[in-house]
């Protein structure tokens, strides 16, 4: 005679595990909302500051600020126009630089208010005793509205005891009066 042995095996439900994924899922789903909540409070602190600031900054400003800036502009460009130079004043002011400088026209760009120059002038090797002559053209470019100098370039060579200027060189836009 043959025996049969029965094995059982105990199993935990189904249910018990559905129960426990249910909670997990519960517990993840609180973590979240918990974090979610606590940021968008901040979030919105932020917001209503930022809003605050802006609110003062708006309320600090005069009524006619972006008016003044126009009339600024307006005045400064029509100064301007009105100094522009002709362009034999312009080619007389760039002559009176040949002496000393030498001066190379790079473009002109016709619009339909004024004409714009573009200059570069330069003077090769000179001791630094020259500089007074130098800053004296720097004051005497910046009384003139119609011009513009783009970029300085100085070089300088020797040691500290005996310096010498290599080259010194400006770009400058000159706006002229277009002819009528």
């Amino acid at each position: 005679m043959q025996q049969t042995k029965k094995i059982t095996y105990r199993a935990t439900p189904v249910w018990a595990f559905a129960a426990a994924a249910a909670f997990i899922l519960c517990a993840g789903l609180i973590y979240y909302w918990y974090t979610t909540s606590k940021s968008n409070k901040a979030a919105v602190t932020r917001l209503n500051s930022s809003i605050n600031n802006t609110r003062k900054s708006v309320t600090s400003l005069s009524g006619d600020y972006s008016d003044n800036k126009a009339e600024q502009a307006r005045a400064d460009a029509n100064k301007v126009r009105a100094s522009m130079m002709t362009g034999s004043e312009a080619d007389a002011f760039i002559t009176g630089l040949r002496p000393t400088w030498s001066v190379l026209a790079r473009s002109e760009n016709p619009t339909e208010e004024f004409i714009k120059r573009h200059y570069q002038i330069a003077r090769g090797s000179a001791p630094v005793s020259v500089w007074p002559e130098v800053l004296a053209l720097f004051n005497r470019l910046k009384e003139i509205d119609s011009l513009a100098v783009d970029s300085v370039d100085i070089q300088t060579i020797g040691d500290s005891r005996k310096r010498e200027f290599s080259r010194i060189s400006l770009s400058l836009t000159v706006y002229v009066k277009n002819p009528e």
